[in-house]
């Protein structure tokens, strides 16, 4: 008869599982919601590499999630259970860098591109992706998976290395540095302009940014506190969320353009103004101190097109 403490570590699997399908279906209920928007808005906008950015973002999410959906649920050998792992983490740590990226075009185009801020963001991202990439690396070869003793379904981690709180510390950072920009720049810009869409984008941003700040503060102690089982269980639910948070700020600003009555056919200045034009929303003139919509500036090759 087996006892509990081998079937324990064994029913450990189910936890990951509820949490990545919770996660899953928020996912697929948050496409569904905003697909109409994503037609309307994002669909007739001519390419660039910020809507590349977009959709990969927007899109992604799918292939990791249900990549460790079928790892849990599915017959799997130890051998295999590494391979589908190995897909799955790089998967997933490309994903979580193109988000990073997202995060970090918005915050530089909200602040016009001020040259401090452009370089501390410049540097926030280098690191936190570079350092990922090496903390992914040295996180898969410390993965070691045995066969269940109870299930014939599933990958049970047995041991998992600690490398990848970096990974997480330096997300946590990242964040960190966006939210305390946005807050700033939100500060400057809210009391001077009339605009109700300019104070719902701001709540809504830095709602979502508070969102992203505490998971990713939670897959900091996880990995501390949790066993080997467990390093990981918030790194799905971590990546989905980021991805959606991303996906509706990016959608509220294209309503916004797409809506507003000005437009401008000039061609781009630069191929930087082409790409960060669609992470604007609004700046301040820093001679004038007057309100300047960013839709109000020569535009970058007409990114959203007029039906």
């Amino acid at each position: 008869m087996t006892t509990y403490a081998a079937v324990a570590p064994d029913l450990n699997p189910f936890l990951e599982i509820y949490f990545t399908i919770a996660c899953a279906t928020i996912l697929v209920y948050d496409y569904l919601c905003t697909l109409p928007a994503e037609i309307s808005n994002a669909w007739p906008c001519r390419r660039s590499f910020a809507f590349v950015l977009f959709f990969v973002n927007r899109y992604s999410p799918f292939a990791d999630t249900f990549i460790f959906l079928h790892l849990k649920v599915s017959a799997s050998s130890p051998e295999a259970c590494w391979q589908g792992y190995r897909a799955f983490i790089w998967l997933l740590t490309a994903g979580s860098g193109i988000s990073n990226v997202i995060l970090i075009l918005r915050t530089c185009a909200m602040w016009n591109l001020k040259r401090q801020v452009v370089m501390l963001c410049g540097a926030t991202l280098l690191i936190v992706n570079a350092a990922s990439l090496v903390v992914t690396r040295l996180q898969l070869v410390s993965f070691e998976f045995v066969p269940s003793e109870v299930f014939n379904y599933g990958c049970y981690l047995r041991k998992s290395g600690s490398i990848i709180l970096v990974a997480y510390i330096l997300t946590f950072f990242s964040e960190s540095t966006i939210v305390s920009l946005t807050l700033i720049r939100a500060s400057q810009h809210i009391p001077r302009s009339s605009s109700a869409w300019v104070a719902r984008l701001y709540q809504n941003g830095i709602f979502f940014c508070f969102c992203m700040l505490g998971i990713s503060l939670a897959n900091v102690l996880v990995p501390v506190l949790a066993s080997p089982q467990y390093k990981l269980i918030l790194a799905s639910p971590q990546r989905i969320l980021h991805s959606i948070f991303c996906n509706r700020v990016m959608l509220l600003i294209l309503e916004n353009r797409k809506t507003s009555q000005y437009r401008e056919n000039t061609a781009p200045a630069s191929f930087m103004a082409e790409s960060l034009q669609i992470f604007s929303t609004v700046h301040i003139d820093s001679e004038s101190e007057v309100d300047v919509e960013l839709d109000y500036v020569p535009d970058i090759r007409g990114e959203i097109i007029d039906h």
